[in-house]
């Protein structure tokens, strides 16, 4: 972007599966890498203690580590994000001070020492206010100033977390990690912004479900928001020995679950197994246009065939097939030479009545009033790592074309995404809108924190 980079405002989004941080004025961020991370035990005293005089420290004082080699025995494997929200506090917050630690310096990742030292304990780290003693009660130690000192945060979060999350947030960056602001802005609206719109239909397929929120004006319609948990998860393909057919080739990925993160290789391997298969999908998920650069929509594409996918490696949670839970049963199919017979009875079987994404559509939009409606349904982005998978926008488009997917006189136009945006869309649009330089009142204070009105400073928030 035009001036370069802001080092002064950090934007962070944390998914499913990665966390992408960076810079306010970049086009893309400078940090995103897999979220899972390795967590050991609580610190000996419990949670840290303390905080303002009105709300309690989110972290717990647990030591996270980036390596399976670097990490002790006893130590759990754990994800910032679960069922779509960031809940583990400890995780967040070690994957900014990393990322900001790399970006002010570190020319290479930091060793297993270093990393002890990166993720010790929150109750280590000073408080906003300068104190010669750990806070929080610690055992003391070498006090390490946070890579967040005197730095706006701006979090681009999920649709819906609650008030709760933002006040965690805003309570460990302005009370404990000395930030200078932090602000908040929904996925969705920063999706429409990412693609210059103020007002647009974000289908977001990620790795913990399938979201259809339309955005007006800037602001989400909260009311009109659909979401189905069943959408799949394209890293878990990573986990299993799975054949992928495409349409003229097939990927196969066999990775042993139960050694998949015994060494730091075997971890390697699974990152490498899992950008080999982003690749080939990659590939093969170019949109069917026609000569004048439009959808074809004169015939059916040829997607693969629907995926099986096996329980989620962190929650154990059964996962249904993508393509059947996304599209309608009698749309089109591969060739069958290419089809691979993917039936299985150790995997879960499809859910009944499970919401395809053209009924999503249909229920978002006929939620909205016509005037939304209309403005909303002229943009339609279809975003998320698995939207990367299938075919997923050529299916989409024919599927939303047909003359039973929606209702008469109910119009939706899809607009294709660049694939390297697909990912960094919620990322980019708060990066543009930290950069913009419009919102004064965008972020609070660490002084307006500690004597105003959470709901109130939250308020002002997007």
């Amino acid at each position: 972007m035009a001036g370069g980079p802001d080092t002064s405002i950090v934007v962070c989004n944390f998914g499913t599966h990665s966390v992408r941080i960076g810079f306010a004025g970049d086009a893309v961020p400078f940090y995103d890498e897999p979220s899972t991370v390795w967590a050991a035990p609580e610190a000996p005293g419990g949670p840290a203690a303390g905080g303002s005089r009105k709300r309690p420290r989110p972290t717990t004082g647990r030591r996270i580590f980036f390596a399976a080699g670097a990490a002790p025995a006893g130590c759990e494997i754990t994800s910032p994000v679960k069922a779509g929200l960031v809940s583990d506090w400890d995780a967040a917050w070690a994957h900014i001070e990393r990322a900001l630690s790399r970006a002010d310096g570190e020319a290479a990742p930091p060793s297993a020492a270093a990393q002890a030292a990166l993720a010790a304990p929150s109750s280590s780290l000073p408080s906003s206010s300068t104190s010669s003693s750990c806070p929080g009660g610690g055992s003391g130690g070498s006090l390490r100033r946070s890579a967040l000192q005197g730095r706006r945060l701006l979090v681009v979060d999920n649709l819906l977390a609650p008030r709760a999350a933002r006040e965690a947030w805003a309570e460990e960056a302005l009370a404990w990690r000395g930030a200078a602001g932090i602000s908040f802005i929904r996925e969705p609206v920063a999706i429409c912004f990412a693609h210059g719109f103020v007002s647009g239909l974000v289908i977001d397929i990620g790795a913990s479900g399938c979201r259809v929120t339309p955005v007006e004006a800037g602001y989400p319609l909260v009311m009109a928001h659909r979401q189905s948990t069943v959408a799949g998860d394209f890293m878990d393909l990573a986990t299993s020995v799975i054949t992928r057919s495409f349409v003229g080739k097939a990927s196969t990925c066999p990775v042993d679950p139960a050694s998949l993160l015994a060494t730091d290789a075997s971890a390697r391997a699974l990152l490498d197994s899992a950008r080999s298969l982003r690749e080939a999908a990659a590939d093969c998920c170019q949109p069917l246009l026609a000569g004048d650069g439009t959808f074809d929509l004169a015939k059916p594409p040829l997607v693969p065939k629907p995926v099986v996918v096996g329980p989620h490696r962190l929650s154990g949670e059964a996962r249904a097939r993508l393509g059947d839970v996304l599209f309608r049963e009698d749309a089109p199919d591969t060739p069958a030479s290419t089809a691979a017979d993917e039936s299985s009875s150790e995997f879960p079987a499809l859910p009944p009545g499970a919401a395809t994404i053209p009924m999503m559509v249909a229920a978002s939009l006929f939620a909205c009033e016509e005037s939304a409606r209309r403005a909303c349904g002229e943009a339609v982005l279809l975003t998320g790592g698995v939207s990367r998978t299938g075919h997923c926008a050529d299916r989409l488009s024919w599927e939303l074309a047909q003359p039973d997917a929606l209702a008469a006189g109910l119009a939706v136009h899809l607009l294709p995404v660049p694939l390297s945006e697909v990912t960094h869309s919620p990322w980019m649009g708060g990066s543009i809108i930290a950069s913009a330089g419009t919102l004064p009142d965008l972020f609070i204070s660490a002084k307006e924190w500690d004597s105003g009105d959470a709901s109130k400073l939250l308020a002002r928030c997007i």
